[in-house]
């Protein structure tokens, strides 16, 4: 029993996501700044890949990965301002291969942005960024 109950513990949700260098996280920053957006000092902007829906034994992990995205427009996900990513070549192959490992996606599809704040902001007058996002890694991780 207690083998299964360790079985168990092993399989989890898993959130997997790329995270951007410090002078992205810099210039994102001040970007919210600017558009007076208040975001917390230690908030980790990142690119979700996936939310798995489906409980996975996959071992967590984080591996280096270089790439520029270039943003393509403002928005919201619900209430949630973003900022929408270009497609990007290396970010849907890191979702086609967690598809192929199993992985089940909690949306209906991928959807490549950056979360600037998920209050309900006022956006109608901010501008696309000026720059472009470098990032640095991606990383599997339990949700």
């Amino acid at each position: 029993m207690e083998k299964f109950k360790q079985h168990l513990k092993d399989y989890k949700k898993k959130f997997v996501s790329i995270r951007f260098t410090k002078e992205t996280n810099e210039k994102l920053m001040e970007y919210c700044k600017d558009n007076n957006v208040a975001v917390p000092s230690d908030f980790v902007f990142h690119l979700t890949v996936m939310y798995s829906s489906n409980e996975m034994k996959y071992e967590n992990s984080k591996e280096k990965m270089s790439t520029i995205l270039e943003p393509k427009s403002i928005g919201k996900l619900g209430d949630a301002a973003v900022i929408h990513i270009k497609n990007s070549k290396e970010v849907i192959q890191k979702f086609d291969l967690l598809k192929s490992k199993g992985f089940k996606h909690s949306y209906p599809s991928l959807k490549q942005h950056v979360s600037i704040s998920y209050e309900n902001v006022d956006i109608s007058n901010m501008k696309i960024p000026d720059f472009n996002l470098t990032t640095e890694y991606f990383i599997v991780e339990d949700q």
